[in-house]
């Protein structure tokens, strides 16, 4: 049910600049409204339209913001060329899908247009629409994926490398891997590349820094808005309660990285629970992953996977297999073909590429969520 007509009082004196949205859904239409309405951003202009097969739209003369339904479609160019043919570009534009994908919000970001998912990021609709225009399209806001040892030794820092290269050699985007001051510090013999004290450029689009001594100024940095992607290296073995939840919040993904052994995992099931409680009070973070990591060879009395899975709830996102180390400690350990294979299909969960060959093999944390409410 749609909270008012075009007719009633959502409909501006002459000059007034009005907020638009587009659907041909009433639910949808009625959830933003009721945000609009709520924090008293109006007039309102309702246009009951199906953008994505829309020639015309019916558009009021004075328009400062434009809300429209793109529903499941992931079709970026497609979109941006039909946003540019269809609407005012003095009018600030905001897409909003049901499509949760990284991905996609970067390349509409780099279009210049700011892309939510819905209904999770419903909320934020009211602060998108009162952003400047200026604001709107040169704001370049960093994806932050933080991945999280869950023990010592377990592999974090070569995880998180591999990780950040894969996105900026797929993506060909700025990515910066930040290594926590708690981490092992050894990014220059995992990328085989001397390090300065402040940021070094590794490749053309991977760039590494060393993280500060506290987890709020690494996650706050304003510098991190230069990147279209920030990795972060972080053990949280050895963190407290309240900087977890920290970690937790201030990230747009997460990655539980384990072995098989029982401390890795009460953890990882730990830091589960702490975000299952915040997001019960809109915190915490929607994107989580388990990756387990075969630091050592199989050997009798470890736990298999099939503990693992069942003492954690859910099934487990990815899985690198063991890898014997090169002979000298001093050269980088390059993954095999296995285990490259494994980090990358890992890279592409995070940045939500592959969805539907994902879901074969099961979400771990969507499934282990779903337990866990029951």
């Amino acid at each position: 049910m749609l909270l008012f007509s075009n007719a009633d009082k959502s409909k501006g004196s002459e000059g007034q600049e009005y907020v638009v949205i587009v659907s041909s859904r009433p639910d949808w239409m009625s959830d933003i409204c009721s945000q609009l309405v709520l924090k008293n951003i109006e007039p309102l202009f309702q246009v009951k339209a199906n953008f994505l097969t829309a020639d015309v739209l019916d558009l009021p003369e004075y328009i400062s913001a434009i809300i429209i339904d793109i529903e499941k479609s992931d079709n970026c160019a497609l979109l941006l060329n039909k946003i540019t043919t269809l609407l005012p570009s003095s009018a600030k534009c905001l897409v909003v899908g049901d499509t949760d994908s990284i991905t996609l919000s970067q390349q509409f970001i780099a279009g210049g247009v700011s892309y939510l998912h819905y209904p999770s990021q419903l909320v934020n609709v009211v602060q998108n629409v009162k952003d400047s225009s200026a604001e709107m399209k040169n704001r370049r806001s960093a994806i932050k994926i933080s991945i999280l040892g869950c023990k010592g030794g377990i592999g974090n820092s070569l995880i998180s490398y591999h990780v950040a290269q894969h996105i900026a050699t797929k993506n060909r985007v700025p990515v910066l891997l930040v290594q926590g001051a708690g981490g092992s510090q050894d990014i220059d013999l995992i990328s085989d590349k001397a390090l300065e004290k402040d940021v070094s450029e590794l490749t053309t689009y991977l760039s590494v820094k060393p993280g500060n001594a506290k987890y709020t100024d690494d996650l706050n940095d304003k510098a991190l808005e230069r990147y279209n992607f920030v990795v972060f290296d972080y053990p949280i073995f050895n963190l407290n309660k309240e900087d977890i939840e920290f970690v937790l919040s201030s990230s747009d993904c997460i990655v539980l990285v384990i072995g098989h052994d029982l401390a890795s995992l009460r953890v990882a099931k730990s830091a589960l629970d702490v975000n299952r409680f915040l997001r019960t009070v809109s915190g915490g973070v929607k994107r989580e992953f388990v990756c387990l990591n075969q630091i050592r060879p199989t050997a009798n009395g470890v736990l298999t996977i099939g503990d693992l899975t069942s003492l954690l709830g859910g099934d487990i996102s990815s899985h690198i297999l063991y890898q014997r180390p090169p002979g000298d400690p001093s050269k980088p350990l390059r993954f095999l073909a296995k285990q490259n294979s494994a980090v990358s299909a890992l890279a592409n969960q995070v940045l939500g590429q592959n969805m539907a060959a994902n879901k074969s093999t099961g979400s771990s944390i969507s499934r282990l969520l779903n337990k866990f409410k029951k």
